[in-house]
């Protein structure tokens, strides 16, 4: 009986290889997916990759444009009050992808050619500005994210590789990038959704508070703070985008200070009791567009906390874990302590740089 329970279980798992070695789709990048990246061998997504245009060149033939990235520029050295970043500039697999049949050309930044239905043995120029060779390997299969997958590696002059699978598209890539997640299937590391960062319920209560202030010329300090307090309604959070709310207090306070004299004013808007509920999700919560952000991102926010708060100003999106394993995404650090740029008009500045006022 042991016997015949384990010829069967060979016999399943050799029919799954069968049939995933003869199937002859290999998608690199599927337009409905972003794939999530790590450079540094960890769970951390330093690079999310997913295609933002598609344009149709013929028959089978298209292509995919690819989200892009800010760069500021860490050593220029422009002061206190100028940041120069490079906006729109490609990752890592470039910043088009021509796909034709069973050809794929990664462009803008870079010009490599992949073949990954070629058969094994196959050699071909690979990468025509550094004249690196490919050469194609054998169909294995393995487990990719708890599922049989077939795979291929690509073996190239320069000594390093191309591993692609079957179902799950560029699995590693010579630049140190390899394949942790995919947003769309969801499995392996992916970025969350709403219900993950604010996994609220019933009667839950969400405080907030934010300030500004300054000093004047004449040793005159000034400035306000105003605290917020949403309680989540009956309905709780609604689907993956929003959160429904009944109400919220908001204590607003002035103050401003001279020759040892303090003059706080305190105002108090209570909406509690208020008979309709709102909904709170994009772009009602604090930086929510952060939520939705991807790692090098130049995200504009005109929102701190809703429903008053307005002051448009931007910041390049940064993601990563904290000591805990939460996952966390916030702003990348631009010297100095500082993390946002005024949304104001920049300046054309040398080698492709763009100057933008800040930081703050």
């Amino acid at each position: 009986m042991e016997t015949f329970v384990m010829r069967q279980a060979l016999l399943a798992v050799f029919l799954a290889s069968h049939a995933i070695l003869s199937a002859q789709d290999w998608a690199l990048i599927n337009p409905a997916y972003k794939y999530n990246y790590s450079n540094d061998g960890t769970d951390t997504i330093s690079n999310q990759i997913f295609v933002t245009q598609i344009d149709t060149l013929g028959v089978d033939s298209f292509r995919y444009s690819l989200n892009r990235i800010t760069e500021p520029c860490d050593t220029c050295g422009t002061g206190n009050w100028m940041v120069l970043l490079r906006l729109e500039e490609p990752q890592f697999l470039g910043g088009d992808v021509i796909r034709s049949e069973g050809v794929w050309h990664f462009t803008s930044g870079l010009s490599i050619t992949v073949l990954p239905e070629a058969s094994e043995g196959t050699i071909w120029l690979l990468d025509t500005a550094n004249g690196v060779w490919a050469e194609m390997g054998p169909t294995l299969v393995g487990t990719v994210f708890n599922a049989l997958e077939g795979r291929r590696a690509i073996q190239l002059s320069s000594g390093d590789s191309i591993v692609i699978g079957q179902d799950n598209g560029i699995l590693h890539w010579p630049s140190g990038h390899d394949l942790i997640g995919i947003n769309g299937p969801d499995i392996g590391a992916k970025t969350p959704g709403l219900t993950e960062f604010f996994p609220y319920a019933n009667g839950d209560v969400l405080q907030y508070a934010a300030w500004h202030g300054g000093c004047d010329a004449i040793g005159g300090c000034f400035g306000d703070r105003r605290d917020y307090k949403y309680t989540v309604a009956s309905d709780g959070v609604v689907q993956d985008s929003a959160v429904v709310f009944e109400g919220w207090i908001i204590q607003h306070t002035d103050h401003y200070f001279q020759n040892d004299l303090w003059s706080p004013t305190i105002h108090i808007h209570d909406y509690l009791n208020e008979a309709t509920t709102w909904t709170a999700g994009v772009p009602e919560f604090p930086w929510p567009e952060l939520m939705y952000s991807y790692p090098g991102q130049l995200v504009r926010t005109t929102h701190r906390v809703s429903p008053v708060d307005t002051w448009p100003i931007l910041c390049v999106a940064e993601h990563g874990m904290d000591a805990t394993g939460r996952y966390i995404i916030g702003c990348r650090s631009l010297g100095d302590g500082s993390f946002f740029l005024f949304d104001q008009e920049p300046q054309a500045a040398d080698n492709g740089y763009w100057a933008y006022s800040g930081p703050e």
